[in-house]
């Protein structure tokens, strides 16, 4: 609870220089007892002293909560099937900035939804598909970029990548 609040006292539109893994760790906290209670196990595999980014911390907790979430219901919706309830978050570096990757082992996309799924009005699981639509808008809006890969009954891999600033003359 402590921790939520922290979140929702944050402007949503101030931006602050903001240290990833905290962000994913508070929200994996939070998160704690409904991963707990579906019995969904977590393993994190973060970059040690990551280059820290410019954003709403307000608005990215609410990113990666609709995230986990949604790599928890795919995992739900698996429930027929035998297999591993995982959710695997990493951070790391690539050329595309500081990255989050987010892989769940839930049903997966199917293709041919896979290239609509993060569109308003376009959603797997009868919602209004506002929840992924909002994370592509955060990501666009702060020079970053979310994609998605899937393959169905294998599970999805969400990835956040965030610009970051280059070092005075680099």
């Amino acid at each position: 609870l402590k921790i939520q609040q922290v979140y929702s006292k944050t402007a949503h539109d101030v931006k602050e220089s903001t240290d990833i893994n905290r962000v994913v760790s508070d929200i994996l906290t939070m998160q704690e007892s409904a991963l707990n209670k579906r019995e969904i196990s977590v393993k994190t595999d973060l970059l040690p002293n990551p280059p820290r980014i410019r954003v709403s911390k307000a608005k990215l907790s609410q990113v990666l909560v609709n995230l986990i979430k949604n790599a928890y219901e795919s995992i739900e919706e698996r429930s027929a099937v035998t297999g591993p309830r995982k959710i695997a978050v990493r951070t790391h570096l690539s050329d595309k900035g500081l990255v989050v990757d987010i892989r769940d082992t839930g049903i997966g996309i199917a293709p041919e939804l896979l290239k609509h799924i993060s569109v308003t009005g376009r959603s797997t699981k009868g919602s209004t598909g506002f929840g992924l639509n909002y994370c592509r808008l955060f990501m666009e809006q702060i020079g970053g970029k979310l994609t998605m890969d899937s393959q169905q009954g294998e599970g999805t891999t969400v990835t956040l990548a965030f610009p970051v600033a280059k070092a005075p003359g680099a």
